[in-house]
């Protein structure tokens, strides 16, 4: 079995990649700040390391002393990142320059990995075309529309680059599951019988259930694929419309449909941005949440992905939200 690093390891995603790892007798290496939770990380096998990754000599350091108890990583997992910042520089800080400082203090360590498997993002690529509405496929023209996207492409080229590192680059779709806040503040709307829309019911949208893309995860680590792209999504694509009523199905509710002009829209995101800035605070409305949602096109093709590692996805949308659902009721998340 192998030792395995994983960044951002108490975070939604990565806290199911370091238990998915864990269940198939891996050894976790989880790496954390001193003020991270680590509610979802009861995990025998799991290992902590703390770690700034805004310091790359610290990096190193720390690494070296790991080495020397344990040898070096045989994969290393970077999933931290952040998706909101209150600063645009903070993406690029985050999302490229940590991800440069860990590759670096990795070769000035001597832990060099089998594998790098970065958690990148569908956003890296920003939307698929409005007009055909071909899904977003490996042959695809890279546009992000975000800076969150742009910062990730940035990081993905930066490994492309290295000679030294075998990478696997992931990009997931829309990822839900237990322990996921994002979508629970949709399912919470659902529940308030609101059922609303940006523009208009069409948007097309695609989804991973966390338990796949944690599935996806410990395949690539035991195949041979290396320096590669992949997109991870159960292989469906939804409009907004089916996706709410999935969500709708799963929680018997009744709902008021409510559409919301595209540039009222960009008025309240502009505005909360604004307020938020202000108060020295992350606006959870912003210009690239609007960006993000009046897109047409997030759907996906994940086709090369299920080829080369041989994987299916087990949840398509509506078991992977009753899953969800069920999990936040039984957790007291809801009612």
């Amino acid at each position: 079995m192998a030792n395995i690093l994983i960044t951002g390891a108490s975070g939604f995603i990565g806290s199911h990649i370091a238990e998915q790892c864990a269940i198939e007798g891996h050894t976790i290496y989880a790496v954390l700040r001193e003020t991270s939770s680590k509610e979802y990380l009861n995990i025998p096998g799991i290992n902590f390391i703390y770690i700034k990754l805004n310091n790359r000599a610290e990096i190193a350091n720390k690494l070296k002393a790991v080495k020397s108890n344990i040898g070096r990583f045989d994969y290393v997992v970077h999933n931290a990142g952040i998706t909101q910042a209150k600063n645009v520089r903070d993406f690029d800080n985050v999302n490229f320059l940590y991800t440069r400082n860990l590759v670096e203090a990795l070769y000035d360590s001597g832990n060099i990995p089998d594998k790098f498997i970065f958690m990148s993002s569908l956003a890296a690529c920003g939307p698929g075309n409005e007009i055909t509405l071909e899904p977003i496929s490996d042959k695809s023209e890279l546009n992000p529309i975000t800076n969150y996207g742009a910062s990730k492409l940035k990081a993905e080229r930066y490994l492309k680059e290295q000679n030294k590192l075998n990478y696997v680059i992931i990009r997931p779709t829309g990822v839900y599951g237990p322990r996921d806040k994002d979508y629970f503040q949709y399912i919470k709307t659902i529940l308030k019988s609101i059922e609303a829309y940006i523009g208009g019911k069409d948007q097309l949208l695609s989804f991973i259930h966390v338990y796949d893309l944690a599935k996806i995860v410990v395949n690539v680590v035991d195949s041979n694929v290396t320096n590669s792209t992949l997109f991870a999504t159960d292989g469906k694509s939804y409009t907004s419309e089916e996706f709410a009523n999935i969500v709708k199905s799963v929680t018997r509710k009744k709902t008021v449909k409510v559409v919301v002009p595209k540039w009222l829209f960009r008025t309240i995101t502009y505005i909360a941005e604004k307020v938020s800035g202000l108060l020295g605070k992350t606006a959870l409305l912003n210009s690239d949440k609007y960006k993000d949602l009046t897109s047409k096109n997030w759907s996906c093709s994940a086709d090369t992905t299920f080829k080369l590692l041989e994987y299916n996805p087990e949840y398509d949308l509506k078991r992977g939200i009753e899953n969800t659902y069920e999990w936040y009721k039984t957790h007291k998340w809801i009612n």
